[in-house]
Parts: structure tokens; C-alpha cells; sequence
């Protein structure tokens, strides 16, 4: 709900990009310089009380937005949304490093989780945009933010509830250093192993180059979708909801079909398929001016990009050995945050000199580019193995 509620207050209330796009730098920040760090304490760690620990600090964090009144206070705002990326930057990889204890370790159980898992989030996505933009237009930021920090309650005691079918294979939990500089040289050991094992396997290597690009495009959508909206359909925070909730319809369509287009196409085809079709339905629609056909050209760009999305996440997990998976997922994904950050930082600036529509043909040019990167052959290699020799 905040997803859509945070930067169209902001943008509302301040009319400034700047400040918009600084509510997502806030996002993505933690998410960047933490990251590494935050993946050798999910190996480290049972990722089950991560999550449950991580929901109930958020559930508190943002109630604090209840004290954001007018833009006087924007900075109380960004420290909440940089306090509750910060925790999410350690539950993130944490609930992808825990699929594969929750079912077989193999492509097609754990292509079916995975796509289970982003159907669930695109039901929350479709609900959530419509009502945040309803409620921060009518009740207001501090409503919106208790309403959400109820839902993160309701999602800590479901995930309390969970019971992994197989132990955490994990020689860290036993084993803690007990003194700080040796705990912080073993962090250092292990964030090395992390970037190491990434480097050296050439299917990590290309995902997560691919998804550099990918980020990019989807860095530069993210903070100007909301000022597109205005100036391009001459529409408000409404419209804006309507749309993040067609790409969320888009999202929970490709998660459905997901297994179906498993069993006719190789992995890797998905992925390049998926990013040649979100980038070229992107181009059709950001020259639209009909909301109607915006809302439809949205749900098709929302179902290819969750087809990437769960075939690159059912890789990174089938191809890494369990006891390296958080530092690789946490690590990749801070890669994409650094992408994701630049562009956010970088498309304002680009779209008061260039414009907003150029910056839409760019940023789908890009989604187009890190598909053909995916054409680039990718050399097998044992994971495990390459996992001892760099832990020996």
C-alpha cells in the first residue's frame, strides 16, 4: 500500500521530482550498501525468525509516518522508508534463501513455489494500489501507515506458522565466532566467499549482468511513473493506483501461467522472451493517452516481467549450494539496487532536460538490451564443489 501511498504524497504535497524520486533513494540505498552484509547473516541465521522478527519491526517502524503532517517533516519520512528498507534488505534474501528448505530443491518444485509465491504478492499488489491511493487522498498518510503495519502483523504470524520439511544445512549457526573481531573477520571471509562464488559461475555471472540493465529501465519507470501519469494523461494519484494494480493483474496472470510455459520452454528462453516483450510493450504504451489502453498495454508488461523475475529467482536458487544461497541472492540483489538507484537518481535529472517520454524510450530500450545479453552462452559448472574450494 505505501508502495503507491509514499511517493504520491510526496509528490502531492511538494510537487517536486526530486523529492519523489528522493523517496525511492531512500528505498534503495539500504538495500545497496547492506546487502552483502545482509546475506552472510541469513547463511548465518534460521531465515524463518528473520522473517517473523522483520515483519513485527516493520509493523512498529511505520507508524511513526504519523507524525508526517506536511512536507516540513519529509525528512521523518525518509528516515522511515530508509529504517524499514533496512530490515527488508535482510528479509528479502531471507524468504528466497527459505523456498528451497519448504520444498524439493529441484527447477520444476521450485519454479511452482516461486510462482505461487509472486501470485500471492500480486493479489497483495492489486488490492493495494487502488485502496493506498484512495486512503492517502481521504484519510490521510498516518491512516494509510497503521492499516499497513496491521498487514505486516497479519504476515508475521502466518509466517510463524510455516515448518520447513527439511533442516537448514547451515555450518554458521552452530559455529559463531564469539569475539567481535572475530565475527567480523568471518563476515569479511564470507562476504568474499559470496562475491567469489557469483563471479566465478558464469550462469550467476550473466543473471545478475542482465538484471543490472533490466534495473536500470525499471529504476527510471519507477520514479517517473507518477509524473507521467500527470503530465502525459493528465491524471492523479488515482489513475496512478489503477495502473500499478494492472501491473500487479499482469504479475499474478504470468505467476498462474508460469508452470504452464515451464513445460514448453527452456528457463532461459523465458528469461529473454519475457524482457524483449516487456520492452516492446513499453514502447507502445507509453504513446498512449487513453487510460483504458494504458491500464491493458500495463497488465501485458506486469505478466512478462514476472515471467523474468521468477525463472531469474528459480536460477540463482537451483544453481547455488544451500549454504552460500543467502549471500548470492542478497548480493545480487544489491547489484540490481545500485542499478535501480542510479536510475532513479539519474531519470530526474534526464527527464527535466530531455522529458519524461524520452526517458520512457530509454529505460524500454534497456529491458530489450538485457534480453539479448541473455543470449550470450553460459558454461555448466558444479556448485558445490566450487563452494568447498573457496570455503577451504
Amino acid at each position: 500500500m505505501l508502495f503507491v501511498a509514499l511517493p504520491a504524497w510526496v509528490f502531492f504535497t511538494t510537487q517536486s521530482p526530486i523529492s519523489t524520486a528522493l523517496t525511492f533513494f531512500a528505498q534503495a540505498l539500504p538495500r545497496l550498501l547492506l546487502g552483502p552484509l545482509a546475506g552472510v547473516l541469513v547463511d548465518w541465521w534460521d531465515r524463518k525468525r528473520i522473517l517473523v522478527a522483520a515483519d513485527l519491526l516493520r509493523a512498529v517502524i511505520v507508524l511513526g509516518l504519523f507524525l508526517v503532517t506536511d512536507g516540513v517533516y519529509l525528512w521523518i519520512l525518509y528516515l522511515i522508508v530508509t529504517l524499514e528498507s533496512i530490515i527488508s534488505t535482510l528479509a528479502r534474501p531471507a524468504a528466497a534463501a527459505l523456498i528451497p528448505y519448504l520444498v524439493d530443491n529441484d527447477a520444476t518444485s521450485l519454479n511452482r513455489a516461486n510462482s505461487l509465491l509472486y501470485t500471492g504478492l500480486s493479489i497483495g499488489q492489486i488490492a493495494g494500489p487502488p485502496l493506498g491511493g484512495w486512503l492517502i487522498m481521504s484519510a490521510g498518510l498516518g491512516v494509510t501507515s497503521l492499516i499497513d503495519a496491521f498487514t505486516y502483523v497479519i504476515s508475521a504470524y502466518l509466517m510463524f506458522q510455516i515448518t520447513p520439511h527439511r533442516p537448514i544445512s547451515s555450518d554458521k549457526q552452530t559455529a559463531m565466532p564469539i569475539k567481535v573481531s572475530q565475527k567480523l573477520i568471518q563476515i569479511s571471509e564470507d562476504m568474499r566467499i559470496g562475491f567469489t562464488y557469483l563471479w566465478r559461475m558464469s550462469v550467476l555471472r550473466l543473471l545478475a549482468s542482465a538484471w543490472f540493465i533490466a534495473s536500470l529501465g525499471q529504476g527510471a519507470l519507477t520514479a517517473l511513473l507518477i509524473i507521467w501519469v500527470e503530465e502525459h494523461l493528465h491524471a492523479d494519484a488515482n489513475a496512478f493506483g489503477l495502473i500499478v494494480m494492472a501491473i500487479g493483474v499482469g504479475t499474478a496472470v504470468g505467476s498462474v501461467f508460469m508452470r504452464y510455459l515451464l513445460a514448453k520452454f527452456p528457463v532461459v528462453s523465458l528469461i529473454r522472451l519475457s524482457l524483449f516483450a516487456t520492452g516492446g510493450t513499453l514502447f507502445v504504451v507509453i504513446n498512449q493517452t487513453n487510460l483504458i489502453a494504458v491500464l491493458v498495454g500495463f497488465v501485458f508488461v506486469g505478466t512478462c516481467f514476472i515471467i523474468a523475475v521468477i525463472t531469474e529467482q528459480t536460477m540463482y536458487q537451483e544453481t547455488t549450494t544451500d549454504q552460500c544461497r543467502g549471500r548470492v541472492l542478497a548480493t545480487t540483489n544489491s547489484i540490481s539496487e545500485f542499478a535501480f538507484l542510479m536510475a532513479t537518481l539519474s531519470s530526474a535529472v534526464l527527464a527535466s532536460q530531455l522529458g519524461v517520454q524520452t526517458v520512457f524510450v530509454l529505460a524500454a530500450s534497456l529491458y530489450i538490451i538485457a534480453g539479448l545479453l541473455m543470449f550470450l552462452p553460459i558454461a555448466s559448472r558444479e556448485s558445490q564443489s566450487l563452494y568447498t574450494r573457496e570455503s577451504s
